[in-house]
């Protein structure tokens, strides 16, 4: 099994295992060229790790826990996350007529740049910083979305003011969305970035199980 998982060629995905029987931690399919962590008891993909052509660094020990939102659960929170505040920018855009093109503005990926918006948005006295009564739009809007668990959309606020001194910074606002975690990559490779293949047609297959 161990050659047939390291078999470039392969037109299946066959599982690697370490020697002790638990799951390795970063899994790849050699054949479509996409990469993803792993849970080792278990095999289960963890969310927003899928890579393309590069193997994840899946050493997760400094990840910062989110009080009552454990670590899969606030991964898959943060991705869907991300992926509305992506729709909601693009949508508010296209009805503004804007010229500002809905994708990623120069030098920046896709996330950054959505995240920038939407702290913008959130900044209306443009300090940069969420102040308390600034964070209420999106408690009020966002995070009121029932497809979240719960536990992780009251207390993502909470969590993105790490210092506790009632203000979210800008890094604290790219930290807390996930923007800091690259998962030991280049920056076009960090938390849920999985560059396209232009040999392939269609729905990538991996990103509904692995994003």
């Amino acid at each position: 099994m161990t050659l047939y998982s390291q078999e470039p060629d392969a037109k299946h995905y066959i599982p690697a295992c370490q020697s002790n029987g638990l799951w390795e931690k970063a899994q790849c399919h050699m054949e479509a060229g996409y990469c993803w962590c792993v849970q080792e008891k278990t095999g289960d993909p963890i969310p927003g790790t899928a890579t393309y052509r590069v193997r994840p660094d899946c050493s997760f020990e400094n990840d910062r826990e989110m009080k009552d939102c454990p670590f899969e659960t606030k991964r898959r929170f943060l991705v869907d996350l991300m992926g509305d505040l992506t729709e909601e920018r693009k949508k508010a855009l296209l009805a503004e007529n804007s010229k500002n093109n809905v994708g990623p503005e120069d030098n920046l990926s896709l996330r950054e740049t959505v995240a920038r918006w939407k702290l913008k948005n959130l900044d209306t006295n443009n300090n940069r910083v969420l102040d308390r009564k600034e964070w209420r739009p999106l408690r009020r809007t966002t995070l009121k979305n029932r497809k979240y668990p719960r536990k992780c959309r009251r207390n993502f606020v909470r969590y993105c003011d790490e210092d506790d001194n009632k203000r979210i910074t800008f890094e604290e606002w790219k930290s807390c969305l996930g923007l800091n975690d690259r998962l030991g990559l280049s920056p076009e490779n960090n938390f849920n970035s999985l560059p396209l293949n232009p040999k392939r047609k269609g729905k990538n297959p991996f990103v509904d199980q692995l994003t």
